[in-house]
C-alpha cells in the first residue's frame, strides 16, 4: 500500500495496482511498461521546469497555478480523447 514518502506517480500506481487482481496487473504488466516508456521519452518529460519543481524551487501559489493551468490546457484535451477512444472500444 501507498505510504506518505512514495511520490504521487508511486501512489497512483499503487492504488491502481491494489484495485485490480493480482493476475489482472501482473497480464496487463507489459501494457503498462510500453506505455510508461512512452511517456518517459516524450519531449515534455524533459521539460526544463520538471528540475526546478523537483526541487520544490516554486512557491506554494506558483506550483498551483502550473498545475491549474495544466490541468486546463493539457488535462482536458488528454481526459476528452482518452474517454473517446474508451467509448470506442466498449462499442
Amino acid at each position: 500500500m501507498a505510504t506518505q514518502s512514495n511520490t504521487p506517480h508511486q501512489i497512483a500506481r499503487e492504488l491502481l495496482k491494489d484495485s485490480v487482481s493480482n493476475n489482472l496487473w501482473l497480464e496487463n504488466q507489459p501494457f503498462i511498461n510500453s506505455c510508461r516508456e512512452r511517456l518517459q521519452s516524450h519531449p515534455m518529460a524533459e521539460h526544463s521546469a520538471i528540475p526546478a519543481l523537483n526541487r520544490s524551487y516554486f512557491e506554494l501559489d506558483a506550483v498551483q497555478k502550473i498545475n491549474s493551468d495544466y490541468r486546463h490546457a493539457l488535462g482536458k484535451i488528454f481526459i476528452d480523447d482518452l474517454l473517446l477512444a474508451a467509448s470506442k472500444l466498449q462499442c
